[in-house]
């Protein structure tokens, strides 16, 4: 809110907001079935590109070619409008498609549930493809050479010691929910914590999967929560 205040009184507009959530909902089928069935009507503006549909919602809203991408190959006004029609674009298909749309959510939900990744720590070939292009000559030659432009950092291991850590975490939050001193724990403030914690991680996977777009660092930039939640249960003397 406090940077949105700051580039309204700096430049007289607020910022430009990506359409994540239409990107998602095309991507997915549902507001690409909607947009067939109603762009007669000219109800929105994502209209006028249904030719680039249906894709995955990264490449509407991110990528450069104007024979698939959207959002970043239009005018800044194109893009403040489809911004502005977002939630009205998802309300819209909801409203219509219940189902569809909920399914959606379920499958993207649970696509981020399961994603323990650090694919980001190493170049994909497209990210190397990206680099060469747009940074400058002495720049690339230096990250030419670094051990994540050719595939090489070691991240093997962390995933690996990250899977023990989370699923253990999720076993002993299991076991004290079981505990038999369970209802007088709940009222501990480490107990607050805990479930503080459990439910902040949720929150995590489903608005980052159903709303956005699933990827594993959306996940693992925040698994860190599960084992402070399980060292907050033991605080809260759940085991018996």
């Amino acid at each position: 809110a406090a940077f949105s205040f700051a580039v309204v009184r700096s430049l007289g507009s607020p910022p430009i907001s990506p359409p994540f959530l239409s990107a998602r909902l095309i991507a997915d089928g549902p507001g690409y079935r909607y947009l067939k069935a109603h762009c007669g009507e000219r109800r929105f503006t994502l209209c006028d590109y249904l030719d680039r549909m249906p894709k995955g919602s990264d490449i509407l809203l991110w990528s450069e070619d104007p024979r698939d991408g959207i959002f970043s190959t239009v005018p800044d006004t194109v893009k403040r409008a489809l911004g502005n029609e977002d939630k009205r674009f998802y309300l819209a298909v909801l409203r219509e498609r219940p189902l569809e749309v909920l399914g959606s959510v379920a499958r993207s939900t649970s696509a981020q549930a399961v994603q323990f990744d650090l694919d980001h720590f190493n170049y994909i070939p497209e990210h190397r493809a990206g680099a060469r292009e747009h940074l400058p000559p002495g720049v690339f030659a230096w990250v030419e050479r670094s051990a994540a432009y050719r595939g090489t950092v070691p991240v093997a291991p962390t995933i690996a010691l990250t899977l023990i850590a989370a699923f253990a975490s999720l076993a002993f939050l299991a076991a004290s929910a079981a505990s038999p001193a369970r209802r007088l724990a709940w009222h501990s403030p480490s107990a607050s914590a805990a479930l503080l914690l459990l439910l902040a991680f949720l929150a995590n996977i489903m608005i980052c999967g159903a709303l956005s777009t699933p990827h594993a660092r959306y996940q693992m930039r925040i698994i860190w929560l599960l084992p402070l939640a399980a060292w907050a249960a033991a605080r809260a003397g759940f085991v018996a």
